[in-house]
């Protein structure tokens, strides 16, 4: 089962309907694009995504979002990260979504996909991660 899919927000009876089916997944992206700026890289041996595309996230080229829309269908698997990054996930993805609009300081929908965004949630992200390793 996807841990999370845009599908999932953007076609929901209280998505904006004035906003784009890609912003329903602007919060997967901020995640994605999180675990793997910090190493939490699939197992490319898996061979479920091609390394180039998640170095490309890594490295700054492409965004979170980017990756999740062109590669990944939009939606977040286990598979997208490695076990440590799945362990994370498991532990922080649900306090994560319910406090989208304190990170951000507005829905996650509200606006497009911004490096902003992303360091306001990667901010966040760091203290549950150190909190979570102690």
């Amino acid at each position: 089962m996807a841990i999370d899919r845009i599908d999932w927000h953007s076609e929901a009876e209280n998505y904006p309907q004035d906003m784009p089916y890609e912003n329903g997944g602007n919060h997967i992206g901020y995640f994605i694009e999180y675990l793997y700026k910090h190493d939490f890289l699939p197992d490319f041996d898996s061979g479920e995504h091609e390394p180039q595309e998640c170095l490309a996230v890594k490295n700054g080229e492409k965004s979170g979002l980017e990756f999740l829309l062109r590669d990944c269908d939009g939606k977040f698997w286990d598979a997208d990260t490695n076990a440590e990054g799945l362990e994370f996930t498991e532990y922080i993805y649900d306090k994560y979504l319910s406090n989208l609009y304190d990170i951000l300081g507005h829905s996650p929908y509200e606006t497009d996909y911004s490096e902003e965004d992303y360091r306001k949630a990667e901010q966040w992200l760091d203290k549950e991660f150190e909190e979570w390793k102690k």
